[in-house]
């Protein structure tokens, strides 16, 4: 026999036809429910399914979880990426926790950002990507992975890219060197890209 699902409508007629008089075995003739059921509704042993969506607490591992930690982790600076890889990702997904996350703390839904600002010229930020290109060589069917070196400047937001063989010295020197020459002039600070 499949299970009833209770609606609020149905709910709450069954209230109302309790609350009027009618008997529990002419409700269920009236509704097509189980007197269990409406016993459970007439005794408040059955919470209506507004109720019972909004005390829901979530999957079992959120229940178990040290909310409070992870919100202190939070403050002092850590990744959520990286708390939920050392606490949960043997119990979630990284999206399953970002959801629980959120919802308890709506506040967070959107990644704060930091504005910094610079004068024209002031500063440029250089760091190679994270990942590389792959790329053939057609004359010679010959596969190769290239290392891309970025550049931005502060205050247009202008942005040199370039690819190289690897990120040693020589390359290293040669990029900034082109970069130089794109911007059209040096600026007054390099330093590596901040996070």
């Amino acid at each position: 026999m499949s299970r009833e699902v209770m609606s609020m409508d149905r709910f709450s007629e069954i209230k109302r036809q309790l609350e009027i008089g009618i008997s529990v075995n002419q409700i269920c003739r009236n509704l097509n429910c189980s007197d269990r059921t409406v016993r459970q509704i007439r005794d408040n042993k059955m919470t209506s399914p507004v109720e019972r969506k909004n005390n829901f607490t979530g999957p079992i591992w959120s229940a178990e979880a040290d909310w409070q930690l992870v919100m202190r982790e939070v403050v002092e600076g850590h990744a959520l990426k990286l708390i939920w890889e050392e606490r949960f990702s043997k119990h979630v997904g990284y999206k399953g926790f970002l959801d629980q996350f959120h919802k308890k703390h709506p506040e967070y839904r959107m990644s704060p950002s930091v504005h910094r600002y610079f004068a024209p010229g002031e500063r440029c930020e250089v760091d190679y990507a994270g990942d590389t290109i792959a790329w053939i060589d057609l004359s010679t069917g010959q596969f190769f992975e290239s290392q891309v070196f970025i550049g931005i400047l502060g205050f247009s937001q202008k942005i040199f890219a370039e690819a190289t063989t690897d990120q040693k010295g020589p390359n290293f020197v040669r990029s900034h060197t082109r970069m130089y020459k794109s911007f059209g002039g040096v600026p007054w600070l390099v330093g590596p890209e901040k996070a």
